[in-house]
């Protein structure tokens, strides 16, 4: 016994224990399941909500120079939600 390899004595020894040796599942058992289904599935939606509000959110802002705004009309355009500007028209000289 001294000679012999640390498997060897493990498996002479497990017969002796009554333990049953391991069983190895089938591959085709093996898998994520219902729960793996469900979870994947909401993560999707949470993605796609996410994208969308994402997508609503940059379509308010306002890019270029004029992003600003000027004083108190940039501030009030910003808060109407209208996104239109509020430039005086031709012949007007906003006074």
């Amino acid at each position: 016994m001294w000679g012999s390899s640390p498997t060897d004595v493990v498996a002479g020894v497990a017969p002796l224990a009554g333990t049953p040796a391991p069983q190895v599942p089938d591959a085709a058992a093996i898998g994520p399941g219902t729960v793996g289904f469900l979870v994947t599935f909401a993560l999707v939606v949470v993605t796609v909500l996410l994208v969308r509000s994402m997508v609503g959110h940059l379509r308010r802002v306002r890019y270029g120079p004029d992003a600003q705004g000027s004083g108190a009309q940039g501030n009030d355009a910003s808060r109407s939600g209208s996104g239109a500007r509020k430039d005086p028209g031709p012949g007007q000289n906003g006074r």
